[in-house]
């Protein structure tokens, strides 16, 4: 597992949105995203030597419900995004023999779990077309062999994955995670250097907040006490994990905090 020193200059610190749905925070990881993919070469790997799930969800538009699509074998180049996620409670939406045509057909967003339509949402803002779930993508009947049969493919599942999106903090598939965060500011009026006499204020917009938690850089929670979801942090090479107080992005060169400090790998 690599290092990451964090860089000791003076970061400038940004102000996170209250809304952690805001297009300011997905533009965020939606930046980090296309810079691995466009700059780091450890990060990135052909396409064509991963087999795809046997099953993907279309994400669909706002126009279009998502819906369950069956990749055919020698289909290689399709980018998907992998769900890494603390179930909690059963889902109210899972892949059986009954549900199957419904999910073909499409799904409306409200009949999913929060937690679902949330990644869905995430999914779409970083410009993936389709999102692997276990719950939606493996056949859960009991005697349907649906986990036993692919369980040997979780290793291309979570590492041919475009990236992966860790849901650290939430304890229940009910529960979602694209909610109102705690932040606490005070604004402090602002002027350029050196233009005080001209009266001239600046656009930069300066504020104050209480000192940062360093626990709030790490995903520790409810996903992290789990036996799977180590596995499926092991196998990605990219990560953006959603916590409670702040995007995270994670590759092998790097991780970004929304908040605005980079720490970089010790072996880049």
């Amino acid at each position: 597992m690599d290092t990451f020193p964090e860089d000791v200059s003076l970061p400038i610190l940004k102000k996170l949105d209250k809304d952690s749905s805001s297009k300011r925070s997905l533009d965020f990881a939606s930046s980090y995203l296309r810079n691995c993919l466009e700059n780091h070469g450890s990060c990135n790997r052909s396409l064509d030597s991963w087999n795809p799930p046997k099953r993907l969800i279309n994400v669909g538009s706002q126009t279009r419900d998502p819906f369950l699509v069956e990749i055919p074998p020698a289909l290689r180049k399709v980018e998907w995004l992998s769900l890494s996620y603390f179930w909690g409670e059963e889902p109210s939406m899972k892949l059986t023999k009954g549900t199957i045509n419904t999910l073909r057909n499409g799904i409306a967003l409200s009949r999913l779990d929060p937690t679902i339509r949330d990644a869905i949402f995430v999914t779409r803002a970083l410009g993936i077309p389709y999102i692997w779930i276990d719950a939606l993508c493996i056949v859960q009947d009991s005697n349907g062999g649906g986990w036993n049969g692919e369980a040997s493919g979780v290793h291309e599942i979570y590492g041919g994955a475009t990236v992966t999106l860790v849901i650290a903090s939430s304890s229940s598939v009910k529960c979602g995670f694209l909610k109102e965060r705690q932040t606490h500011y005070i604004h402090v009026p602002s002027w350029i250097p050196g233009m005080e006499d001209a009266g001239t204020e600046s656009s930069a917009q300066v504020y104050l907040s209480p000192e940062w938690d360093k626990k709030e850089d790490t995903t520790d929670g409810p996903w992290s006490m789990r036996g799977w979801t180590m596995q499926e942090d092991l196998l990605s090479s990219r990560q953006l994990c959603c916590t409670s107080s702040q995007v995270i992005w994670k590759c092998s060169e790097e991780e970004r905090f929304e908040r605005g400090v980079t720490k970089n790998s010790s072996t880049s």
